[in-house]
């Protein structure tokens, strides 16, 4: 039996058929190229996917490497691509060593931009993948404050998140900086350790003894004061990617509550007494868009009292700390009441370290 396939316009497969056959039934068909089915299947294929899928287009190389992460994307019309192709636009700072301050949270240098399909649709497929990380990281609250147990769940579950950090492992311990602390590295344990053995070289014969990044790794906390190691441990370098996740008042309900005692006593203690020092605390960064009756009351008094002994906390100031902590609980899904929290800030002495400070 002698058929002709006109599977595409412009690319029929010829079975059992040659040239002549075709000539004498139509000119116009013997002048366009086609497949002879008698290549076999295999090459039939290849040649149609050549055309169907020619290596040109960055949209389906970029798919395709989705698909080999094991994510399924959207078809490459869908709107999704546009949001995606946004997302690997250079932002100003990159190629430069803040090159992921420049993506927010839990990002990551992308791939260097290209000329040839190959290098743009690798940069599209990591800027997919980036964006989807970031987008659940945002939604699920993965912060400083996310049990190691929790955090390396989400890494594992996120297409590319892994391996980009794996390569980026200074990006993922200013994001995760609970990873540095001894056995809460998981599979990055051993980067980190070589990171901190580095540091301890670095530092050798000076008051520090490592850089403040690992300074919950080493047993005098790098000599570091404890200011300095909460400071990093809630907004990182000041040059460095973006990390600080919520209000100063978040982190210090999340140290005071009982969903930090996975922390060991020593590094809790040491991150509670630097927020004190730090004393950020007393300016209440949510306070303008506060509309409840005590807003402001705790600042009022505290700014009137000379010391600590002046200083008297009414029944508005207390209000409205409850009602600080009220939104902090909210927001992190802390088990303590408002009225607890309000307790052990008092008996931890924040208020005298404000005044110490001050």
């Amino acid at each position: 039996m002698s058929i002709m396939i006109d599977i595409m316009p412009d690319l029929p497969i010829w079975h059992n058929v040659d040239h002549d056959r075709v000539l004498s039934y139509s000119p116009p068909l013997a002048d366009k190229f086609a497949i002879p089915s008698n290549v076999g299947l295999d090459e039939v294929v290849k040649r149609l996917l050549d055309v169907i899928r020619p290596n040109g287009s960055t949209l389906l190389i970029a798919r395709d490497i989705l698909m080999d992460f094991g994510y399924e994307p959207p078809v490459v019309t869908d709107d999704w691509w546009l949001d995606v192709v946004e997302k690997s636009v250079s932002n100003p700072v990159e190629d430069t060593f803040q090159s992921a301050s420049g993506w927010g949270r839990w990002g990551f240098p992308l791939p260097l931009k290209g000329e040839i399909p190959e290098e743009r649709g690798y940069r599209l497929a990591w800027a997919a993948m980036q964006g989807m990380w970031r987008e659940r990281a945002e939604a699920e609250g993965i912060t400083q404050v996310t049990h190691p147990n929790a955090l390396h769940a989400f890494i594992a579950s996120n297409c590319g998140l892994r391996e980009t950090c794996h390569d980026y492992t200074e990006y993922l311990i200013a994001y995760a900086p609970q990873l540095t602390i001894r056995g809460y590295g998981g599979e990055f344990e051993e980067e980190i350790e070589s990171m901190y053995q580095e540091s301890l070289n670095s530092h050798m014969g000076k008051k520090t003894g490592c850089d403040v990044e690992f300074a919950l790794r080493h047993p005098q906390f790098g000599n570091h004061e404890p200011s300095s190691v909460a400071c990093w441990f809630v907004q990182g370098d000041l040059m460095g990617p973006e990390v600080k996740a919520y209000d100063f008042i978040e982190y210090i309900a999340w140290l005071l509550s009982s969903d930090s005692l996975w922390l060991t006593e020593p590094i809790r203690s040491y991150l509670t007494t630097g927020m004190k020092e730090w004393a950020i605390w007393p300016s209440f960064e949510r306070l303008l868009p506060c509309t409840h009756k005590f807003a402001g009351s705790l600042l009022e008094r505290l700014y009137k009292a000379t010391d600590f002994d002046s200083f008297e906390l009414n029944h508005d100031a207390r209000q409205d700390l409850e009602f600080q902590f009220s939104m902090s609980i909210e927001k992190l899904g802390l088990m303590e009441s408002p009225s607890r929290l309000v307790d052990l800030f008092l008996e931890n002495g924040f208020i005298e370290a404000w005044f110490v400070r001050g």
